[in-house]
């Protein structure tokens, strides 16, 4: 296509009418622009986005994404237009972007939803997105009280502490019969405690505990932690 009616003394038009260039693709085009006695050539299409990396942010944390892509900046301002739907994240250009790679700065609200959320970047022509994900922290724990040794036959009840729990999080004990769900209580984000019975047929063994993470919000974004191993007797009694 070619523009017309441009003059150096002149600002440039946002919009104008082009035509296809014959290669028959009409979403990318091939641009001469005429501004004075000088010609540029550049490509009129829409971003295209082949990745992101990271594709995902911590609640509380900020860092910078990298998009991949082509046509991912204005061609006729080079600039870089981004955006992310809903609320809790903030982004911006982070350096000078490039046809095929735009640096973000990204800062995830402490109150942040976790979830889903469209990353978007746009020019005059389109615009393209990719998924980014909202996360809770990773989950840890610090430690199990009491620390007795579980025996086969009893019923427990444990406070779990920690750190990046979430609001809701769900626990599993891995006993030599198979994995349990006790009943929670009490969950805060540093701690929960668990009520459960051991069957009295459980042999000796190790039982890891793991707490799992569903949220702030509850709504299914995991994140297990690294068990912890509690030493389980097989014998229904404890011993003295």
């Amino acid at each position: 296509m070619r523009f017309h009616n441009i003059y150096p003394d002149e600002p440039f038009p946002d919009e104008f009418d082009y035509y296809s260039d014959g290669t028959g693709d009409p979403d990318i085009l091939s641009v001469t622009l005429e501004v004075g006695m000088t010609q540029a050539q550049i490509t009129a299409a829409a971003p295209s986005i082949s990745g992101i990396d990271p594709d995902h942010g911590v609640v509380g944390q900020s860092g910078t994404i990298t998009v991949n892509g082509t046509n991912l900046i204005d061609p006729i301002t080079g600039d870089a237009s981004p955006a992310i739907d809903g609320a809790g994240v903030t982004i911006s250009v982070n350096g000078n972007p490039s046809e095929s790679q735009v640096d973000l700065n990204f800062t995830v609200a402490q109150n942040a939803p976790t979830g889903n959320k469209t990353l978007t970047l746009s020019n005059r022509f389109g615009t393209d997105g990719a998924t980014f994900a909202v996360v809770d922290a990773q989950p840890q724990i610090a430690g199990i009280s009491p620390t007795t040794t579980w025996y086969a036959g009893h019923a427990y009840t444990v406070t779990i502490t920690g750190t990046n729990f979430g609001a809701n999080p769900a626990v599993s004990i891995d006993l030599p019969t198979g994995t349990i769900q006790p009943t929670t209580s009490n969950p805060s984000n540093l701690s929960v405690t668990v009520s459960f019975v051991v069957p009295a047929n459980s042999p000796s063994g190790p039982a890891p505990v793991t707490v799992t993470s569903r949220g702030s919000s509850g709504n299914g974004f995991f994140a297990a932690s690294v068990p912890i191993k509690k030493v389980l007797k097989s014998s229904t009694s404890p011993d003295h």
